[in-house]
């Protein structure tokens, strides 16, 4: 998939994996223990109430761990 404009799009768990990662050291570097982190994200489809699921946004899973969101 050739990039002309810096960006691409794209699916699949390779993709997911990094959002995923990436969500956790989030969680873990604001003060949530490596456990916390998990159970959040985890937890998190199950809170939204929809049939998909998904990843919350970063601020859901911070204040499922008792981290503040700053903008």
């Amino acid at each position: 998939l050739p990039i002309s404009d810096g960006f691409a799009f794209g699916d699949g768990t390779s993709l997911a994996a990094a959002h995923v990662s990436g969500a956790l050291a989030v969680l873990v570097g604001a003060g949530a223990t490596p456990a916390a982190a998990r159970a959040a994200v985890e937890q998190a489809p199950a809170r939204s109430g929809e049939s998909a699921p998904h990843l919350a946004t970063l601020c859901d899973l911070l204040a499922a761990t008792g981290a503040p969101c700053s903008d």
